[in-house]
This record gives C-alpha cells, structure tokens and sequence, in this order.
C-alpha cells in the first residue's frame, strides 16, 4: 500500500513537472501578454483623447478671440466707442459666434459703455449701465499686457450669475492710445458639448483646469462643479501633481488600473487638460487573461484526476517517454505533435495526451484570435485618428477663414505674409501688395442698414475673387471694409493693371451708393511692390500700400494709387512695429 502511495505521488509529481509547470508558464505569459496588450491600447486611446481635446479648446478659444481682435481694430470702433457704435456690432458679434454669452465695452476707467445682450438673464433692460469692470482681473490684465487676455473661471454679476470665462482685447484710438477693453464671456455649456463628443464612445473623462487650480469644465460623469476647487477630488490632484504628458495609474487602490494624464494647454500659462480613464478600460482584457489561465488550470487539473487513478500501474516507462517529448515540444509548429512519438502510451494515458492536444488546439486558436484582434484593433484605431485628422483641419480651416465672405481672415493674412516674405526674402524676389478699401462704406450701411452693409461685402469679396482668379498668392478681408491682396513674384505693371481692374470691375457692379459722389460702390486701392532684401521688413511692404491707399482716399478715392520709391524706402527703413 505504502509502494502505491509512492507511485501515485511519483506519478504525480512527473505530471505536475512535464506537463502542469509548462502550461502554467505559457498560459502566464499569455496572460501578461494580454494584461499589457490591454492598458497599451487604454494609453494610446487617453492620449489620443487628451490630444484631440486640447486642440478642440484652442480652435474654440482662438475663434472667439480672433473676432474680438477682428471688431476692436475696426476704424469705426477705433474711431467712436460710443453705444451707437457698439450695440449693433456687438449684437453682430454675438449673432456670429453663439459662443458669447454676452459681450461689451469698457474704458480704461472700467466703467461699461455699451454690451449685449440689450436684457439680462433677469429681464432687466440696460443692466450694464452703472457697472464698473475696473476691479476684474481680466480687464486689468488686459491694460497692462495691451494685448488679448484669456481669464480664469469667476462668477459673473452683470448679465447673470453663471460661471465664465472672459476674453478681453485692448481697444486703441486711431493714434493708438489705449481706449478700453472689448471682452466676452464665453459659453461653457457650448465648449462642454464639443468636448463630450470627443469622450462620448471611449469610456474617457475630461477636466480643464485654470491657473488658479478651479475647474472649468469637467466630464458629466465626475459630478464637478464649475469653479469648484480641483484639489478637492484626490485623485484629480494626483493626476495633476504628474509630469505632463506622462500616463499613469492614479489609483491603484481600485480593482483594476486607472489611467489619467494631464497636458499644459493654450489660453494662458497655468491652464491644465486632464484626462482620466474608466477602470473598465482595462479591466476586459485582464478579465480575459485571467479567464485564460484558469480554464487551462482546469483542464490540467482534470487531466491529472483522470489519469492518476487509472495508469498507476503502467506509468514509469510511458510517462518518462512522454514528458522527454513534451519539454520539446513547440507549440508554434503546426506538425510538432506529441502523439507520433509515444507510440506505446497506454490507454489509460490517453486522456492526458487528449487534452494537451485540445489545449494546443485551443492555444493555436486562440493565437489566430489574437492577431485578428490586433489587426481589428489597429484598423479602428487608424479609422479615429483620420477622423480626429479631418476635424482638427477643419477647425484649423475654419479659424482661418472669414465667415462673412469666405475669403481668408486677419489672422490667415498676417501668417501668409510672413510666410512670403520670408521666400522672397530668400529669392530676393519682388512682392507685391494691393490693400483695397470700400470708398463712404460707413455711409453705405448708415443709409441702407448692416444686412445691405453686408450684402455689399459679399459681393465686393466674389467681384475680387473673380477678378483675380489664381493670381494671387493670398486674398483676404482684414478688417471692416478692407481687404489685401500679395503677389509672389510680383511684376509692378502687371499688378498696376490688377488693381486698375478690380476698381473697373467692382464700379460695373452698379451698387447703389446714394452717400457716394459717384452714386454707385466704388473702390480705393494702393499698391506697392518691393524686392525683399537687406534690412527690409513685411510691415514695410504694407506700410506703403497702406500710405499709398490713403494718398487715394485724400485725391478723391475710387482711383488707384501707388507709393513712390523714396517714400517707400523711408518706410521700409524703419522696424517692424
């Protein structure tokens, strides 16, 4: 009896060591295989996110700044802040770009000239009258940077008592002294539904957090408030305290992994895009690992239930040549089989080699399983990010162009021309500038309305864009009533001739013009062309056209003017504002 207990312990201990260690080793490295296979893909997903969301916030935040920008360097504005002049642009404004929950005008003493909306949240009419913005840290910021100044989250008090996000762009007369400041305070429930577009399908969590360390806008999921301090939430501040860009588990504690990262982003130093992961992001494929190992313990340990009662006998010699076998066997050859080698393996052994033979079976499938999963897994992955491609292109395309004529903006035309010069600078090619002006525009929307006013735009910005047809490297609307046009290379009578013909061109329109001495809408335009090198600059270049535009407005306008060469090199001498 003692002689049986040690066979069967024999007999046990060889399966255990030949068949029992090899599986579990494998089916360990599998596990791990798919344990590490699962938070990769999490990683590259909450990065994916983090990145997409951040571009989403800039394009958001640059448009509406850009068009604050584009209506504080209107001449009217310039001109004449008064109420009058402000409530219909900024009603136009606001009409524009929803993002704006309001908007207004305040002097360099704070006090608040005109805003938008005409009735506040309450229904109270002319609500701003009285108010005074000198003590707001964005409006403060604003004069002393004289420049635009994107703010933290704080609580409103004039059109009502959500919380904002306020931009603020200095106003300068037309000798540029500082005036005011124009700002806005952005919609956070709009930036919120672009952002959970991003995060909806993933299972990721968003939070953006100011300077001061108070949330601006976080996933619905975290139940956050606005304004609520970040450090408040454990592992909020966690994330926060990493490097960033650095993916980490920021809660170990949970069953499973929790990933999160945190990027610097745009509007003003101090601002932070948190991304924080689901626990379930990871959890499937741990699960799955997990499941794997213990079905292949199962069939092992049902393996060694079977046989050791039955093959006790006739287990030496077999079993010996068995497990030689099988610690060289290689699963990844498909003719590599334990069968052909035993070929005396008792009946009794049989179920052994049965189920290892299934569990290679098994093994094999569920290799071929994990190679379509990855090919799945990297198809869907490339599918997102072409569609994150085409989004941030079209954001980029939309920042970049103006929405009431479709022709390039301010801020498409500034970057071109440095973009230009910068090649004709390195051809020492000519270039050249035609910037073009609307003659009594401001007479034309005061007798026919601002819908007509920009119905004449519309058609003024399509006669130039016909007119012109490809010969222009950039055409834009720059501001109000102007437009610029650059060359590349430029030849100075063939761009004579250009501006000749736009002037031609837009007066065959026949745009009635009451206000205007020629009874219909006509154009000024000045040109100036210069070779790019030595000292030079590109403001030179719109310097002189721009001089040579009002030397037309002061002859009379609807006429063609250019710079001559000795003004035009005095203008050029000078630096770059």
């Amino acid at each position: 009896m003692t002689h049986m207990r040690s066979i069967r312990r024999s007999t046990a201990w060889l399966l255990f060591l030949f068949g029992v260690a090899p599986v579990l080793l494998l089916a360990g490295v599998v596990a791990v295989w798919f344990a590490r296979d699962a938070i990769s893909q999490a990683r590259i997903s909450l990065q994916t996110t983090a990145v997409a969301a951040d571009q989403a916030l800039d394009a958001y935040l640059d448009a509406h700044r850009d068009a604050l920008m584009l209506l504080a360097r209107s001449p009217a504005v310039r001109a004449s802040p008064t109420e009058a002049t402000l409530r219909p642009r900024l009603d136009s404004l606001r009409e524009r770009h929803p993002g704006f929950v309001t908007a207004f005008y305040a002097g360099d003493d704070g006090a608040v000239v005109s805003a938008s909306p005409a009735v506040n949240a309450a229904g109270v009419a002319g609500y701003w009258h009285g108010i005074n913005v000198g003590d707001r840290a964005y409006f403060r910021a604003t004069l002393a940077r004289r420049a635009p100044y994107v703010s933290g989250i704080f609580k409103g008090r004039g059109y009502g008592q959500d919380q904002l996000i306020a931009i603020g762009v200095p106003v300068f007369d037309p000798q540029d002294r500082l005036r005011g400041v124009l700002a806005g305070g952005l919609n956070l429930g709009l930036l919120g539904d672009d952002i959970r577009q991003l995060t909806r399908r993933n299972g990721m969590g968003l939070v953006i957090v100011d300077g001061a360390g108070k949330v601006v806008y976080a996933s619905p999921e975290f139940k956050l408030r606005q304004g609520q301090a970040a450090a408040r939430w454990p592992l909020l501040a966690a994330t926060l305290a990493q490097a960033p860009g650095r993916v980490v588990d920021v809660d170990p504690t949970l069953e499973g992994v929790r990933l999160a990262m945190q990027l610097p982003t745009h509007p003003e130093p101090g601002w932070r895009l948190v991304a924080i992961g689901q626990p379930d992001l990871v959890t499937e494929g741990l699960l799955a690992s997990a499941g794997l190992l213990l079905l292949l313990v199962g069939l092992v340990l049902l393996a060694l239930a079977v046989v050791v009662p039955f093959g006790v006998g006739r287990l030496s010699r077999p079993v010996h040549a068995l497990a030689d076998e099988l610690s060289h066997f290689d699963p990844g050859r498909e003719s590599d089989t334990p069968a052909a080698a035993v070929p005396e393996l008792p009946l009794e052994l049989r179920p052994i080699l049965d189920s290892y033979l299934g569990m290679v079976t098994r093994l094999r499938e569920l290799y071929a399983q994990r190679s379509q999963l990855l090919a799945e897994r990297e198809h869907e992955v490339e599918r997102r990010t072409r569609e994150l491609r085409r989004a941030v292109d079209a954001l980029r395309d939309a920042s970049l162009t103006d929405a009431l004529t479709g022709l390039a903006n301010y801020r498409a035309y500034r970057e071109r021309l440095d973009t230009l010069w910068a090649e004709a600078r390195i051809a020492e090619s000519a270039i050249g500038a035609l910037t073009i002006d609307i003659d009594h525009f401001k007479g034309y929307n005061d007798r026919y309305g601002h819908p007509a006013g920009d119905a004449c735009l519309r058609a003024v910005a399509s006669c130039l864009r016909a007119t012109l047809g490809d010969a222009p490297q950039l055409l834009a609307r720059n501001g109000g009533e102007e437009f610029i046009a650059l060359f590349m290379p430029a030849e100075r009578r063939h761009i004579l001739d250009l501006a000749e013909q736009l002037r031609q061109a837009v007066r065959a329109l026949a745009i009635e013009h009451a206000n205007s001495p020629a009874g219909v809408v006509t154009l000024s335009v000045g040109v100036s062309v210069l070779v790019a090198r030595g000292q030079l600059y590109a403001d030179a270049l719109v310097r002189a056209a721009d001089l040579a535009l009002y030397r037309a407005k002061r002859e009379g306008r609807d006429r063609v003017m250019e710079l001559s060469p000795v003004v035009l090199q005095r203008s050029a001498d000078a630096p770059p504002a």
